[in-house]
């Protein structure tokens, strides 16, 4: 009988220029893809609003990288990094650290939705993400460059956000 695992709360920090180098060790050891130093000084100064780092007891275990862009020809959420460390993983972090994130877009963007690019072999993300709500939107041929399975898919999900009252004038 499987026993299920007991959630781990997590606090949320913001990225910035005196933490950038946690997150691309971070990053460097929990994805396939090498991002360029120019990228990390973009998400330090440019990708702040949506970005964050999770804490579980002080220390590091997760992040994502977020900017927003015309997807569509609407204004969505990209997500360029999600990640959380291996021995953290099946805590409810991922799932603490989306919520968080739609949360966040719905209250301080405009973002019709979130997307990401999914390589198609790597079938834990893919499971992540359609639990989230996200659906596979297309698929890319050939879109990774330095992978020997190139072939990545487009999840994509609507942002949610609660019903505005409008008063009575």
């Amino acid at each position: 009988m499987e026993s299920k695992r007991k959630t781990l709360p997590i606090t949320m920090g913001d990225i910035n220029d005196k933490n950038i180098n946690i997150l691309r060790k971070l990053n460097f050891d929990t994805l396939p893809v090498k991002y360029s130093t120019g990228l990390y000084m973009k998400i330090a100064t440019q990708y702040t609003q949506f970005s964050k780092l999770a804490f579980y007891n002080d220390i590091v275990i997760g992040a994502y990288t977020v900017r927003l862009e015309d997807y569509k020809e609407q204004m969505h959420a990209y997500i360029l990094t999600f990640v959380v460390l291996e021995p953290y993983r099946k805590y409810g972090i991922g799932r603490q650290m989306m919520n968080h994130l739609e949360k966040e877009l719905a209250e301080k963007s405009e973002a019709k939705g979130i997307y990401l690019h999914m390589h198609v072999v790597n079938q834990v993300g893919q499971k992540f993400y359609l639990s989230c709500g996200f659906e596979v939107d297309e698929r890319l041929d050939n879109y990774y460059t330095d992978l020997e399975e190139p072939h990545c898919l487009i999840l994509r999900k609507e942002v949610k956000r609660e019903a505005k009252l409008v008063e009575n004038e």
